[in-house]
């Protein structure tokens, strides 16, 4: 009777859902009816479904640490190896550590935390920023960097502290040649690093540097060659059928 029960009054989707609640639903049922066991499978269903989109035990875990891909390559000609110029880096950071925690504590009152990042070109160290009190870094460095087509840049950012420095994160940008210069290059970051970026500038050669004043000074002269020629033409023209000077008598 009490089994007749069960499968009349609860609609089991899956052996194992059966399984489950076979006992409390078989006790419930011989108590109350069917009624009663009808709820108590609805609130057991949605208990698990809540537990199924939170992630149960045999839910993979989520690497905070894994990179995240950087946009896709816009269009652009693309880098031609050589050398160039590292004219800005940015590194946004996370306002707090990871579960929550706040970066520097002084006189109990939470501050933002005082970034220091370290950009390497293929294992050689090509700029260093810091910023104070402060979630977002941006700098200048201005060096001249060659670019291979198997270069890579690495980024190590740190919070600095009075006894020892945090870890940050890090981000790393491969194949740099296969973006464009004057474009923001993306890089992908780790840990509490919420996005980097840097950006690439031609080196400006001499020629680049003085064509401007050449080329103007270039045109003041052929200006002045045009303005000046018609009365240099009539001057020469007259000079030319003056009479000479009278002979000496003596």
């Amino acid at each position: 009777m009490t089994i007749r029960v069960v499968s009349r009054c609860v609609p089991t989707h899956s052996p194992v859902a059966a399984g489950l609640v076979a006992v409390v639903v078989v006790a419930i049922a011989g108590l109350g009816g069917c009624k009663q066991a009808k709820e108590a499978a609805k609130k057991w269903a949605a208990s698990d479904g809540a537990a199924d989109a939170e992630g149960g035990a045999g839910a993979p875990a989520v690497d905070d640490d894994a990179p995240t891909a950087p946009p896709p390559r816009p269009d652009g000609p693309g880098l031609e190896p050589g050398t160039y110029r590292l004219v800005e880096l940015r590194v946004d950071v996370a306002p707090t550590k990871r579960g929550g925690r706040a970066w520097d504590i002084g006189d109990g009152v939470e501050a933002d935390p005082d970034p220091k990042a370290v950009l390497t070109l293929d294992g050689h160290q090509v700029a260093t920023c810091h910023a104070a009190d402060s979630t977002t870094l941006r700098c200048a460095p201005g060096r001249e960097v060659v670019i291979e087509p198997s270069s890579r840049f690495a980024l190590e950012v740190w919070d600095q502290d009075v006894l020892s420095d945090d870890k940050v994160g890090t981000a790393v940008l491969e194949e740099p040649q296969r973006w464009g210069v004057g474009l923001e290059l993306p890089m992908a970051p780790t840990g509490q690093v919420r996005a980097a970026s840097l950006r690439l500038a031609p080196v400006q050669t001499w020629w680049a540097t003085h064509q401007v004043r050449l080329l103007g000074l270039a045109g003041g002269v052929g200006a002045a060659q045009l303005v000046s020629g018609p009365f240099r033409g009539r001057v020469v023209e007259r000079d030319r059928y003056r009479s000479p000077p009278p002979r000496c008598g003596h």
